[in-house]
């Protein structure tokens, strides 16, 4: 193991699965004495001291360790671009209890901000200690990134991926994506160190090891998702430079527009996704339906219709 290597770089198809799906599981190649180091450390400071919150790092060094690894470094700089910025919140999660905590996505530190389908932030969820199933790792709910609401019923939910794994594992998530801690039967200590990541500028070329220009679906989803094709190819683009990517892409029917339109606040918001997507490629009779929408809702979907409506970037004058 050796820390001063390269960045480790996505590649398309887990770029793809991560547009998809909304998060990758992976792993660091630290020594066994790194991480047991590091459990000894946490654990004496959250039994002598308690939950040091967001001076995690300042008072455990060697945690910097970890977002030095080029496995750590390459996956943030295939998501968030070479500048991104390490936020100055973050928490460390000691989970012992022997009940499932409740589905949740984070807020923004308790503020009311518009959240946004493309990687602005990001999270790692970093498992200092082997973490098998049965001492309760995060459990992160695929494709739900871009809902703000709840989609699914049961608090048991077919599908649900596990952040479980040897010392070292980590989840790299979008940050709006659905997630909870699950049941640690073991009773044993379960740490799980959880960091916030942010964007400092759009992108204007891809970040990852990209090969291949056009988009397409990963070869396969872990779990059945909601299908939304145009916003994953959108976000695909997006990612590679290419704003407002989806004008002129779809036939502009006034007639399909109004249908479609009619959904942004009747359908079930993956059906209602999906209709802002398409009038987003319908050129002036989508734009229009959705601008109308923006100006007499409010709520949750009004932030994702603007993402959606986004204007293609203009083009270089010639020279």
């Amino acid at each position: 193991m050796n820390n001063e290597r390269q960045p480790v770089l996505l590649t398309d198809e887990q770029m793809r699965t991560f547009i998809t799906e909304g998060f990758l599981i992976l792993k660091t190649d630290f020594p066994e004495d790194f991480h047991r180091s590091l459990l000894q450390q946490l654990t004496h400071v959250y039994e002598n001291e308690g939950n040091p919150g967001n001076n995690l790092l300042p008072r455990i060094r060697e945690v910097q360790m970890i977002f030095d690894h080029p496995v750590v470094t390459g996956a943030l700089t295939s998501v968030l671009g070479p500048g991104y910025l390490m936020h100055t919140h973050r928490h460390g999660h000691f989970n012992a209890s022997p009940k499932a905590g409740g589905w949740h996505k984070d807020s923004y530190w308790g503020y009311k901000r518009m959240r946004n389908h493309h990687p602005w932030w990001a999270m790692i969820m970093y498992f200092p200690q082997d973490t098998p199933v049965e001492l309760g790792p995060t459990g992160i709910m695929p494709g739900t990134q871009n809902y703000e609401s709840r989609v699914f019923e049961a608090d048991e939910v077919t599908g649900e991926a596990l952040a479980s794994g040897g010392a070292g594992t980590f989840a790299l998530i979008h940050y709006d994506i659905w997630h909870r801690s699950t049941a640690n039967i073991l009773g044993q200590e379960r740490y799980m160190l959880k960091f916030e990541f942010m964007r400092t500028q759009a992108p204007s070329a891809p970040s990852w090891d990209h090969r291949e220009a056009g988009w397409k679906r990963p070869a396969a989803f872990s779990t059945e998702i909601h299908e939304h094709d145009l916003l994953w190819e959108e976000t695909w683009n997006w990612l590679c430079g290419r704003v407002g990517s989806l004008a002129g892409t779809q036939p502009a029917d006034a007639g399909r527009a109004a249908e479609l339109a009619a959904r942004l606040e009747e359908a079930s918001e993956p059906e209602a996704l999906n209709a802002a997507y398409t009038l987003a490629g319908m050129g002036a009779p989508g734009v229009q339906a959705l601008l109308a929408a923006l100006e007499r809702g409010s709520g949750t979907r009004r932030g994702w219709r603007r993402t959606a409506c986004r204007p293609p970037a203009p083009k270089p004058w010639a020279a």
